[in-house]
Order: structure tokens, then C-alpha cells, then sequence
């Protein structure tokens, strides 16, 4: 399956939505000089340095609700 990143407006902010075909992982948007993921299963949110570690951080969590 493969990964794809859009931007989106979403509440007014550009954000980065992270989807596998038409599901979506969650989003990465900035916040100051760092980068929130928020996971689109739930409430769970964390602070990078940079949009990579928040992606990865992303793949890893949806990773670990599939089992």
C-alpha cells in the first residue's frame, strides 16, 4: 500500500495529512519551530523537531494499532 501526503486547511492551519490508500494515519502541523502529530484514531498527539520524526512517529503508531 502506499503512503501519500496532501496539504489541507483544517480550523484555519495548513496541516500535512499522512493516508495509506483511503485511510487516514493522521496529520503533522507546525507549531512554533516544532511539528504536532495528531493520530486520526484518537487523541494521541506529540511534539518533533521535525516533520520527518512526526510523520515516522505517524506510520509507527498505526503500525502498533494494527495488531
Amino acid at each position: 500500500m502506499k503512503l501519500t501526503m496532501t496539504d489541507e486547511q483544517r480550523d484555519g492551519q495548513s496541516v500535512s495529512v499522512l493516508s495509506m490508500g483511503q485511510q487516514e494515519l493522521g496529520y503533522v502541523r507546525p507549531d512554533g519551530d516544532r511539528f504536532v502529530a495528531v493520530v486520526s484514531a484518537g487523541a494521541e498527539t506529540d511534539r518533533f523537531r521535525n516533520e520527518d520524526d512526526a510523520v515516522n512517529f505517524l506510520i509507527a503508531t498505526f503500525h502498533l494499532h494494527q495488531h
